[in-house]
């Protein structure tokens, strides 16, 4: 089933973009501190 696959794929880009997010939010509250 494509859709699985399709939706699989989305859900693993939205993860790793966010996590690239909080990472940067992160480093930087870290360096006005």
């Amino acid at each position: 089933m494509p859709g699985v696959l399709l939706y699989k794929l989305i859900l693993t880009e939205l993860t790793r973009t966010l996590l690239i997010m909080r990472a940067h939010l992160l480093a930087l509250v870290q360096q006005q501190v």
